[in-house]
């Protein structure tokens, strides 16, 4: 993309005034339309300065775009002059190609706030290996798991203090002698029921669910196989484990098998979609922020990556992002979801890599909406 200069004079009376104090003004990008737009809603970028000072205050403020990765696009000016004690808006509007973007405000030869912001986010190509070929290359995983007997330990957990559900430690051997553990919690009253499986994220402790909570529904949280270096062998274990976590809740009589919902963050996120392509028994997954963040980056394409596969992805899936995410960059979020063909939705949020307190009910109201 071209470099383009826009400079937007303002001209104001001419009366004597003396400019305030630089601590004395504040500078914010507004929220407007949570900074995602698309084709019949032009990208906007809405400023707010304050003045806090007994001065007016005239100054310039400077918009700049970039790329997520930083390569420049644009940088568009405009003159303020804002009374004591009050407040002056500005508006800058441009035109992008489809993708994510930093903006930056600078005011007075300062940067005084960054944010970022999306365009046409569902337009962003996936990056995937055409000539990969996933039922190959997961070929000889998928029949050490068909040949393997499913063995767990599986042992109560004393004290647990619940009323509503059991709960239980497991330990499941899986391909490759390696094993994964987790905790299973299913309600005390006799019932079948909907399954929700939850693959922590990279290097996040495992814990139990609240046994007090959703007495509707069995969780089972799980960590994959343990492993100081991330290779291939391990991303392609990690999706098998999650697999043979389904094959235990199969063998459970409790369990509801035509409901059985993924879901995860982070990394957790990337592999619970990795392992939805490979597993028609998946009735749903829901993601926040799916990606392996710095392992992505590095030696290039990974043939493990999820995006690779994620067209294979069949059941209804859930995404939420945050604009803010310096640890999966959303785009990456994208390239794994665009390429999905089923029914898919997704929210983007401001926040961050963790998901905000909201993402609960829309996770649960997804699970009602997909129940079979």
């Amino acid at each position: 993309m071209g470099k383009y200069y826009i400079y937007i004079l303002m001209f104001f009376l001419f009366i004597p005034f003396m400019a305030s104090a630089d601590g004395e003004m504040e500078y914010k990008i507004l929220k407007i339309s949570d900074r995602v737009f698309y084709n019949t809603n032009k990208p906007t970028i809405k400023v707010a300065i304050y003045n806090k000072g007994e001065e007016k205050h005239a100054g310039s403020a400077v918009c700049r775009v970039e790329t997520y990765s930083g390569e420049h696009v644009f940088d568009f000016g405009q003159e303020f002059l804002v009374a004591p004690s009050d407040s002056s808006f500005l508006s800058f509007t441009f035109a992008l190609e489809k993708g994510f973007y930093k903006v930056s405000l600078l005011a007075d030869g300062q940067q005084k706030e960054r944010v970022v912001m999306a365009y046409e986010p569902e337009m962003i190509g996936s990056g995937a290996d055409t000539s990969f070929n996933g039922k190959e290359y997961y070929a000889d995983v998928l029949q050490q798991l068909e040949r393997q007997q499913l063995y767990a330990l599986v042992e109560k957990v004393k004290k647990s203090g619940g009323k509503m559900r059991e709960a239980y430690k497991v330990n499941i051997r899986s391909i490759g002698g390696r094993y994964f553990e987790g905790y299973y919690l299913y309600p005390k009253k006799r019932g079948i029921y909907p399954v929700v499986i939850t693959c922590a994220d990279k290097n996040e402790t495992l814990e139990m669910p609240a046994t007090d909570s959703y007495p509707d529904r069995i969780d089972f949280v799980i960590t994959t196989r343990k492993s100081l270096i991330r290779n291939e062998d391990y991303y392609k274990g990690s999706y098998i484990d999650i697999m043979r976590a389904i094959d235990f809740v199969y063998s459970r009589k409790e369990a509801d098998l035509k409901n059985i919902f993924l879901q995860g963050n982070g990394c957790g996120g990337a592999m619970v979609l990795a392992a939805a392509a490979l597993d028609k028994r998946v009735a749903g997954v829901s993601v926040y922020a799916p990606g392996y963040s710095d392992e992505s980056a590095v030696e290039g394409d990974k043939p493990y990556e999820v995006r690779n596969v994620s067209e294979s992805i069949e059941c209804p899936v859930l995404m939420g992002v945050g604009l803010e995410d310096t640890v999966c960059p959303p785009a990456d979020n994208f390239e794994i979801y665009n390429p999905i063909k089923g029914t898919k939705e997704y929210y983007i949020f401001i926040e961050g890599h963790y998901p905000p307190a909201e993402w609960k009910e829309i996770t649960d109201n997804f699970y009602m909406k997909h129940k079979r």
